[in-house]
């Protein structure tokens, strides 16, 4: 225990022997008073002592009464001189901060950049990574995952087939509630323009599972999931409201979706959404309609991997018992069908939480974001405390004045505390003022593939952060001055008349390792801006394998239920792309159902001459006779798709050069046959490789067929695609028009140039990049601001020595060398220990580069360089005002 505290505890002891002592007094005089009274009208002494007490009655009794009130007034009386005592120090620190208003906006504007900072990222974070979905205890919600491994990056995360998914739900032992889903997209049609909406296909009792009920109708019950069930669907809140306008009588309605008629039965309560934004190969549903179990769906195992599965753990299961329990279930029917789950179709599964899933990708941006602000907000303190510590040294005769006249050195700590609780208090209203500005500005150039970024805000919580962060502002960046001031020799101060007197050079020692430690962070926010910039600067001069200039898309869907038949729907897809040639302006036209970088579409083939239980993906669109052309994807061998390629033709097929080196590295690949769902499809011509998964992304084996020719699940998309020599937006109206002239119940939407699609492939590559950036800069700028002050602190201390200097013959270069080379030294030792630094910062940023490793020598240089140089500029004001020096002036100073 310290001194200070046993101290404390004696004098309350004191005090309240004292006020007990007193209260036995107050007892004695008025028993005493009572007793002489009844002396007076003649009772002897005894009688009239035994008299009083009676009256009195139990007298340890009214003591103890008497002592509590006593204490409690004791107490009030002292809440009462220290709040006074408070505002009166509060009233004093913001007098006193108003007549250096200079200094207390550079300290509010420091504290303000590094709260606000952190509080803009504080939404960030609430939104992305605290949001829960609104589910019944999602924690106990997981996604249940097979995997290929043998099949490599393509099958790391995959959904199951239907019977499969049977298996896990009916054989498990450890979920309370199974249930599935897929992905799927309808057109909405009748009563409105058509619209084409994210929809998902759910087993009866998934929002069972998650515990939520529809607002308005009903669940899904297990007769809407068997073939041959009316067909229904429920709604979700926004949906409900866009389109229906908040009827609630919509429930029972009958609407059209691709061509066939669904009843609505529900309607899902406001906030809902399934699936969660950020879970992996998942999209957020505007509508849901049962997935039906028919008997063609249910005998074709392990032929998809479409069924995504989420789970309810029982209670008391962990994580590792589910993943124990459902090895032992693919093992049980990897053994029953040895002939389905042969060659490198091993599957293996994964459990994740469901909450934990949907973060993953967005968790080590935001991470990288928080360690970047806390690194502002503490150069922020650092040079705050510079500001307080030179603020210290000027009061000093106040101060010591102060304690000459009984000041403690207490109440001097407290004082300055208080002073520096006041900064970092307006400092925070105005951070909270750029937090928001730049939440807002996030929120609407940010990118829209980061699941929740579009609700971030300045909330009540994040309000309460920032007041906790405020208060530990004030104490990180207060309490070594606060107790400077303390430690100051009050007499000698006043007999001097100086305000630097005493411990010069310990606190010039401290500035010094603030700017060190200044520096060193800067270089390591600039190390790691640098890497990530040089990322992005790679990921952008990776060549796409097309050309995105001056092409503009639209898409559409062809429904099978309004195109049933194919001929139909070839017959409206030319008809198209007849009239888009027609279009002013239009160069070539081409069509695609899958866009590259944009959509993803894997398929799973076979290798004629190779093991046929051998299974491979590749990437996969079905695309037009002018799609490469249009694209501008070389050919590099054969053909590519022309008019022979029709369904009664052998089926074709083209391959990328990836692909061709891959399987065929000896030989010609053309010619050669793949098999796709036991289709064989000859190989006619090799083209260059596309980034399809992103330009970030390895490139894939591609297989292209012809939308004219083969059918499958991928033939209902259409993408059109238009090169012009215009201006590309003019087109855009122009295409809607040309669809909807050909049939005007098509949903047309997707309507942008390719340029934007590739501009949006890095968007959270390059938002990371910018606030990076920008918290770099600023701290880069903090950390200057910090030496100059230091260095300029400096010149005023040494004067007399510089002027000694001066008049002994140095010239003012001389005198410029001196004060730079000292600035130099400092921000030398910053870099070098930031550049160690920055060695763990960019090995946690690995996951985020591309084309550069974490130790980047052209990074570290540059930005060695970058703080050099403003470290050099930072030390050239003081340098040469020291230049400047008139020895005679600086002389008398002393």
């Amino acid at each position: 225990m310290s001194e200070r505290r046993v101290r404390r505890l004696l004098r309350l002891s004191e005090g309240r022997d004292r006020v007990g002592a007193e209260m036995d007094e107050e007892v004695a005089f008025h028993l005493q008073q009572r007793v002489e009274q009844l002396v007076a009208r003649g009772l002897s002494p005894e009688d009239a002592r035994a008299e009083a007490l009676a009256r009195f009655g139990p007298i340890e009794l009214a003591t103890q009464r008497l002592r509590e009130s006593a204490v409690q007034r004791e107490r009030r009386r002292e809440g009462r001189e220290r709040a006074g005592m408070l505002r009166r120090d509060l009233a004093y620190s913001i007098r006193s901060l108003r007549r250096s208003p200079v200094f207390a906006a550079a300290a509010i504007v420091t504290l303000a950049l590094g709260i606000g900072a952190n509080s803009a990222v504080a939404g960030l974070i609430r939104a992305v990574l605290l949001r829960t979905p609104p589910y019944t205890a999602p924690s106990r919600l997981v996604m249940v995952w097979e995997r290929l491994p043998a099949l490599g990056g393509s099958g790391d995360r995959l959904g199951a087939s239907l019977p499969e998914f049977v298996d896990y739900r009916d054989r498990n032992r450890v979920f309370s509630a199974m249930a599935g889903f897929e992905n799927n997209e309808l057109d909405l049609t009748g009563d409105g323009p058509p619209e084409r909406l994210a929809a998902a296909e759910v087993t009866s009792n998934l929002f069972a599972t998650l515990g939520v009920r529809p607002v308005l109708g009903r669940d899904f019950t297990a007769a809407d999931g068997q073939e041959g069930a009316g067909k229904v669907a429920i709604l979700s809140y926004p949906l409900w409201q866009s389109r229906f306008g908040g009827d609630a009588s919509v429930v029972g309605r009958v609407v059209r979706l691709n061509e066939e008629s669904f009843t609505v039965v529900g309607v899902m309560p406001r906030g809902f959404e399934f699936p969660w934004p950020g879970m992996p190969l998942s999209d957020k549903a505007d509508l849901w309609t049962p997935l039906v179990f028919t008997r063609a769906a249910l005998a074709a195992r392990a032929e998809s991997y479409d069924v995504r599965m989420v789970a309810r753990l029982a209670p008391g299961v962990t994580l590792d018992h589910a993943r124990a329990d459902l090895t032992r279930i693919v093992d049980g029917f990897r053994e029953e069908y040895p002939q389905i789950y042969a060659g490198n179709v091993q599957t293996q599964t994964m459990v994740d939480g469901l909450v934990a899933d949907a973060r993953a990708d967005a968790r080590p941006l935001l991470l990288a974001l928080a360690g970047a602000v806390v690194v502002v907000l503490l150069i922020a303190c650092a040079n705050a405390a510079h500001l307080l510590l030179a603020r210290a040294v000027s009061r000093r005769p106040e101060v010591a004045l102060r304690r000459a006249l009984g000041a403690g050195a207490g109440h001097v700590v407290g004082q300055a505390l208080i002073e520096a609780l006041v900064l970092a208090a307006v400092g925070a209203g105005v951070g909270i003022g750029l937090a928001a500005a730049l939440v807002g500005i996030i929120r609407r150039f940010g990118p829209d593939n980061i699941a929740g970024l579009a609700q971030a805000r300045i909330d009540g919580h994040v309000l309460a952060f920032t007041a906790v962060l405020a208060l530990v502002t004030a104490l990180v960046c207060g309490v070594v001055p606060a107790l400077r001031s303390a430690k100051s020799d009050a007499g000698e101060t006043l007999r001097s008349g100086r305000r630097d007197v005493g411990g010069g050079r310990g606190r010039q020692k401290l500035r010094s390792a603030l700017v060190v430690f200044e520096a060193a962070s800067a270089m390591v926010l600039v190390v790691s801006a640098s890497l990530l910039v040089r990322s992005l600067i790679h990921v952008l001069e990776v060549p796409p394998g097309f050309d995105p200039d001056g092409v503009v898309v639209a898409r559409t869907t062809f429904d099978y239920h309004r195109y049933a038949s194919d001929d139909k729907r070839r017959t409206a897809e030319r008809t198209i792309l007849e009239r888009l040639r027609a279009l002013p302006g239009a160069q070539a036209v081409g069509l695609t159902t899958h866009l590259p970088i944009a959509d993803e579409r894997e398929i799973g083939f076979t290798v004629d001459g190779r093991d046929p239980n051998e299974f491979h993906w590749a990437a996969n669109a079905l695309v037009g006779d002018d799609y490469f052309r249009v694209m501008r994807i070389p050919l590099l061998r054969g053909r590519t798709f022309g008019a022979a390629d029709v369904p009664s033709a052998p089926w074709s097929a083209v391959i990328n050069e990836s692909m061709a080196r891959h399987y065929w590295p000896n030989g010609d690949a053309v010619g050669r046959v793949v098999r796709w769902g036991g289709r064989p499809l000859t190989i006619v011509g090799v083209v260059g490789d596309v980034r399809v998964g992103g330009l970030d992304a390895p490139v894939q084996p591609t297989i292209y067929g012809s939308v004219f020719q083969l059918e499958s699940g991928a033939t209902q998309f259409a993408v059109f695609i238009v090169r012009t020599a215009s201006d590309p937006q003019s087109l855009l109206d122009a295409m809607r028009r040309t669809i909807w002239s050909v049939d005007g119940g098509l949903p047309v939407y997707g309507r942008t140039t390719l340029g934007d699609v590739v501009s949006r492939s890095v968007a959270t590559r390059r938002f990371l990049v910018w606030l990076l950036t920008g918290f770099a800069i600023a701290a880069l700028a903090l950390a200057v601001v910090g030496l100059y002050g230091v260095l300029s602190y400096a010149v005023v201390q040494r004067t007399p020595e510089l002027g000694v200097r001066v008049a002994l013959g140095a010239r003012p270069g001389d005198v410029s060398r001196l004060v730079v080379r000292d600035g130099l030294r400092l921000a030398g030792g910053g870099i070098a220990i930031g550049a160690i630094a920055a060695a763990g910062a960019g090995a946690a940023l690995a996951r985020l580069l591309f084309g550069v490793g974490p130790f980047d020598v052209v990074a570290y240089a540059v930005a060695a360089g970058v703080l050099a140089g403003a470290s050099l500029l930072a030390c050239w004001i003081p340098a040469r005002r020291a230049a400047r020096l008139d020895p005679l002036t600086a002389l008398r100073a002393e």
